[in-house]
């Protein structure tokens, strides 16, 4: 990661690792992030956020099914004539390649799933080869082997990259256009026209990189690039209207009508959801990239601040907008990540053979350096493999499995708020009927006296009070059999122990017969 060692080797783990790190190319770091998202995607099912799953996998399947889950799109006979929240571009490929997986006869849920995550490993590694590509160009080759490799190997990069993180998918065509932008020294049109309309797409993804974008511009403006800014601007401009504005004529009637909303919904919703002082995204990245490494990246990034803007301005914009709005859920500043790599590898590594402290502690810095990456190695060999949220998919599968389900029951009057049951593990369309604390089996047995379809599974979520749960269950429905208990992951386990906030709880099937 850009060591640089004496003559003592004394220390035989630090004298491998930097002949390890001598031998790097390129390709090698490739390869190894190939390898360890492939094995992230087979091996780390399930899903990390709401978001993740049930505004992309869940909406994009229903579709398939021709339904309309979530009612993001309009359906006048059900008054639903106004557009929600969300951006159907990310959700629309999905519906591409489900729609293609159900010509080609591919209906496992979990098969499905693992496709996806493959395809996403792939995709990652954008980030990668341009994280060096920049790098290299605005630097050194040697400092872009570090970048690689930290974009690489750093502990949890390869388990979010398969998922379906709007803010992670987003971080290519982010990288993309400022690579077109940086390596355009003759104010080549073509080169400035590419980086608009590619960086685009990021906006269609997750919307907030706006920021991201117009800083871009911003900064073509104070180089004083003014046509280049204009070609720029018409790039960006025409892949939103190709992506965004069509679809919204089509759908609701007038241009960016899912961007209004989702602007309309953040306003006047900030504060349901994670808030926190200014400084936490701060705390939560220097937290991320393992401390007290984090701190020198901190140091070097804002010390670019000046001589590579065009990375810097735009980064800093959207940092700065999400340390300001009061919304602060943890993934949000993810596409942030990469930029915070490159800078803050650059600026430390310029900075380093200056500073007279660390000429004459390169032993204690050798050792920070040993340090983290031992921390990194431990989390990556954990997280890399780690399912999560994992007992109400198996739950389902294990349902899909008998291939009997006519509907079923989630019992959950313990839980405070609800959180639902990921229903595309299930397979197939079937209805599904929450017990909760203002809700009893009492009452969805008197619902239920002139429905054909019974529901003949029942789920108990969670133990606790398991006992008198199954007891008052009974009472109305009295013959139920126990079939199996689905048992949360270990990092599930993990999770909850470090905050119980995160419920990700055991489940209990049973069969009423």
């Amino acid at each position: 990661m850009g060591w640089a060692f004496d003559d003592d080797r004394n220390c035989q783990t630090q004298y491998f690792m930097f002949q390890a790190v001598q031998r790097l190319t390129l390709k090698n770091i490739l390869w190894l992030a190939l390898a360890l998202r492939v094995t992230a995607a087979i091996f780390s099912q399930g899903y990390g956020w709401y978001d993740d799953h049930f505004r992309v996998i869940e909406v994009a399947q229903s579709w398939v099914d021709g339904k309309n889950m979530g009612d993001f799109l309009p359906d006048p006979s059900r008054g639903i004539t106004e557009p929600r929240e969300i951006s159907l571009f990310y959700p629309g490929v999905h519906f591409v390649l489900f729609k293609l997986m159900a010509d080609l006869n591919i209906t496992d849920p979990q098969l499905k799933m693992l496709l996806i995550r493959l395809l996403h490993a792939f995709y990652s590694l954008f980030v990668v080869y341009f994280g060096y590509q920049i790098t290299k160009k605005i630097s050194n080759e040697r400092y872009a082997l570090c970048v690689g490799l930290l974009l690489a190997v750093l502990w949890f990069m390869p388990n979010l990259s398969i998922r379906n993180l709007q803010e992670m998918v987003c971080i290519p065509p982010l990288l993309v256009g400022c690579w077109y932008l940086i390596r355009n020294e003759s104010d080549n049109w073509g080169d400035l026209f590419i980086a608009g309309f590619v960086s685009a797409f990021a906006f269609s993804i997750r919307y907030q990189t706006a920021l991201f974008i117009g800083g871009m511009g911003i900064t073509l403006l104070l180089q004083r690039k003014w046509g280049g800014a204009m070609v720029f601007a018409i790039g960006s401009a025409l892949n939103v209207l190709l992506f965004q504005c069509l679809t919204d004529i089509i759908l609701w009637g007038y241009p960016l009508a899912q961007f209004l909303a989702y602007v309309k919904f953040n306003m006047v919703h900030k504060g349901d959801f994670i808030t926190g002082y200014w400084f936490n995204y701060l705390l939560l990245i220097g937290g991320l990239l393992i401390p007290p490494f984090s701190l020198m990246l901190w140091f070097g990034y804002f010390k670019t601040a000046r001589k590579h803007l065009m990375l810097f301005l735009p980064s800093f914009l959207f940092l700065a907008f999400h340390c300001y709005f009061e919304n602060k859920q943890e993934r949000f500043i993810l596409p942030f990540i990469p930029f915070f790599i490159i800078l803050g590898t650059i600026g430390w590594y310029d900075f380093k053979p200056t500073s007279q402290y660390w000429s004459r502690h390169t032993r204690l810095l050798k050792n920070i350096m040993l340090f983290v990456v031992i921390v990194n190695c431990i989390l990556l060999g954990v997280f890399t493999v780690s399912s999560t949220k994992t007992s109400r998919m198996d739950s389902l599968s294990y349902l899909r499995d008998r291939k009997d389900v006519k509907a079923f029951v989630v019992e959950a009057t313990d839980q405070g708020n609800w959180e639902q049951f990921p229903l595309f593990y299930l397979g197939q369309q079937r209805e599904e009927y929450i017990l909760k604390s203002d809700y009893s089996a009492a009452q969805l047995k008197s619902d239920l006296q002139h429905e054909k379809q019974q529901p003949n599974y029942v789920i108990f979520l969670s133990n606790r009070d398991i006992d008198a749960r199954i007891l008052k269950f009974k009472a109305s429905f009295s013959n139920i059999e126990y079939l199996a208990t689905i048992k949360t992951s270990f990092i599930d386990r993990l999770f909850y122990w470090l905050n119980p906030v995160n419920r990700n709880t055991e489940c209990y099937i049973y069969k009423i017969v």
